[in-house]
């Protein structure tokens, strides 16, 4: 009676048990399923407020990794004079001028300079607001990145391989055959090579994330075209019109006089041997065979 007992506080606790198994499963599923819950660990708000990280721990915008990259184009007067503006202005902010170029003015292009700055992302904004005021405004753009998930993605690879590497160590140093130490020599460089990968990778996201790009393009300013036209500006105009015809024509013959005067050459000599030739042939046939009237006096 009594194992019977026994046996059935057993079972009762077992069902108790599956019933709180799959009570607490079920909820688990629907949210990954919802999308609250993603793979990577973050939990979402659907309404998109609020996030938390797998611990349940709250994401907030302070913690995230954002790439920011701003662009910008001014127009001043001498686009050239302008570089040592942009150096003092990412300097303030403590940054620094990644590149810059520039081109001269010709007859097709105006005076034009380029400068990429890398300032700190906080101070992106000010830093922007100040190049713009060196000049007037022609247009502005900016984005941002959120490479929080490969951050994170990273860090955890880095310190999964650092451990592995910690692992591999120890084994080296109790192998007890050449074998064991040879296999695991092999296994710990490779986790060393892809080691310092991740590093690099992460050293790169961190410096895009600390420092923002600012691309400047800077052109130089038009006086605005005249709204009417008189007759004299018309012909001034048509004559000057006429003089850049002039100046094309006379560059194509300059371009063609060295071809015109090696034709003119090649024309000669063939003439010459022409003439000649033909010269050689009317003196043959005008000697011609002697007569039969010369040979019978002879004979």
């Amino acid at each position: 009676m009594k194992r019977l007992l026994a046996l059935g506080v057993l079972a009762s606790a077992l069902l108790l048990t599956g019933c709180s198994t799959g009570g607490s499963t079920a909820p688990s599923v629907s949210l990954l399923d919802s999308g609250m819950v993603t793979s990577e660990g973050l939990k979402a708000n659907p309404n998109g407020s609020v996030a938390t990280d797998s611990s349940g721990a709250v994401v907030t915008d302070s913690s995230r990794s954002v790439v920011k990259t701003s662009a910008v184009s001014v127009a001043v007067e001498h686009p050239f004079d302008i570089a040592p503006e942009l150096a003092a202005i990412a300097a303030r902010a403590g940054g620094y001028v990644q590149d810059s170029s520039s081109s001269p003015a010709s007859d097709y292009q105006s005076e034009s300079a380029f400068a990429t700055l890398r300032v700190p992302a906080d101070k992106l904004n000010s830093v922007t607001e100040e190049v713009l005021a060196l000049g007037s405004f022609v247009s502005s753009s900016q984005s941002e990145t959120d490479v929080t998930l490969q951050v994170t993605d990273v860090e955890a690879r880095i310190a999964s391989l650092t451990t592995s590497i910690d692992r591999l160590t120890a084994l080296m140093a109790n192998a007890t055959n050449t074998a064991d130490l040879l296999a695991a020599e092999s296994a710990l460089t490779q986790r060393q090579g892809e080691l310092e990968s991740l590093v690099g990778q992460r050293d790169y996201l961190a410096n895009q994330v600390d420092l923002a790009t600012l691309s400047v393009s800077v052109i130089q300013t038009t006086d605005a075209a005249p709204t009417s036209q008189s007759f004299w500006d018309g012909l001034s105009q048509g004559w000057q019109s006429v003089i850049n015809v002039g100046s094309v024509l006379v560059v194509a013959l300059g371009f063609l006089l060295p071809w015109l005067a090696i034709m003119a050459g090649i024309a000669l000599v063939a003439g010459a041997v022409i003439w000649l030739s033909v010269r050689a042939t009317r003196s043959r046939r005008g000697a011609g065979p002697p007569s039969e009237s010369s040979d019978s006096s002879q004979n």
